[in-house]
């Protein structure tokens, strides 16, 4: 996750779900694929003109994303943080009206005393111009203090971030899924790490964008998950392919025949530390009727 403001809206339009037909390699013991909608949609002509940017402070072409009502984080006294901004963005347009939705990161520090713990909370922004202009909506996931289950002796934080949202049209009606990557992080200042134990995607299902705060979700881990963070199903356990894989990080999600489909990073370590030749993307796919904790999901698809 960036730890810098985004300095263009442009940048929010780079969606990842496209990509997910690019370039895959069927794993062994998949039974479906990704949407061949989505291969077409990652190829761009030949001819299409590439637009770069620099955004740097000096380059006029370049302003920073506004929305009213929400500023980056600022310590208490008002002096800037180091640890600020809006990160991780996902924009989707409403199928029903012409609202945009955002969702994004919000860095931050809880403060214990002379302490600083990082924090990462994940906002809701709202835009009805074409995204002209936001406007904030609410806090949808802030970091909260928690005992981790795991080990309930000890105390710190969970964190979210790199959120991903998906309306689905069905007549009248609109059904929002969301994801989201939650970790805990122990307190005790700038110096304290994630627990890689403690690493989970989340997915949500709710009728509005704002109701995914308090919807209810499904916990996607792997082999080194702690069972103390209720994990509804172990990803790792659906292709030998996973078996490298440590855990998972930058959830984004895609509609299409009726399925639901996960496409998320599996990050690979051994005993050495990261192994970077075995991380890979990968496709999960599921019916989503009912309540996520009721998903399962019999598909998986390599896209390395």
């Amino acid at each position: 996750m960036s730890k810098k403001t985004l300095l263009a809206p442009l940048l929010m339009l780079m969606l990842l779900i496209p990509a997910c037909g690019r370039g895959s390699t069927p794993a062994s013991q998949a039974t479906a694929a990704a949407p061949a909608e989505a291969a077409s949609a990652a190829t761009e002509p030949a001819n299409t003109p590439t637009l770069r940017l620099d955004c740097i402070a000096s380059n006029p072409q370049c302003q920073a994303l506004k929305i009213a009502g929400d500023d980056a984080y600022r310590f208490p006294d008002n002096s800037a943080s180091p640890f600020s901004g809006f990160a991780d963005p996902s924009i989707r347009k409403d199928p029903l009206s012409d609202t945009l939705w955002l969702s994004y990161s919000w860095p931050n520090y809880h403060i214990d005393q002379s302490q600083r713990t990082p924090g990462v909370d994940i906002h809701l922004a709202k835009s009805t111009d074409g995204g002209l202009s936001w406007s904030f909506v609410k806090s949808l996931w802030p970091s909260t203090a928690l005992a981790n289950p795991a080990d309930p002796s000890q105390q710190g934080y969970l964190e979210n971030e790199v959120s991903n949202l998906l309306p689905v049209p069905d007549g009248s009606q609109v059904t929002w899924y969301a994801a989201r990557l939650s970790y805990f992080l122990p307190g005790g200042g700038g110096g304290a790490k994630p627990l890689v134990s403690s690493f989970q995607l989340r997915l949500f299902k709710a009728g509005s964008p704002e109701a995914l705060s308090d919807a209810p979700y499904s916990v996607l881990g792997s082999d080194i998950t702690s069972a103390g963070w209720g994990v509804t199903q172990n990803l790792q356990s659906l292709s030998p392919d996973l078996k490298a894989v440590a855990f998972w990080n930058e959830p984004a999600l895609y509609f299409d025949g009726g399925r639901l489909y996960l496409l998320a990073v599996g990050f690979a370590y051994d005993s050495q530390g990261a192994v970077m030749s075995k991380n890979g993307v990968f496709v999960f796919s599921t019916d989503p009727a009912g309540a996520p904790t009721t998903w399962r999901s019999p598909t998986v698809r390599n896209s390395r």
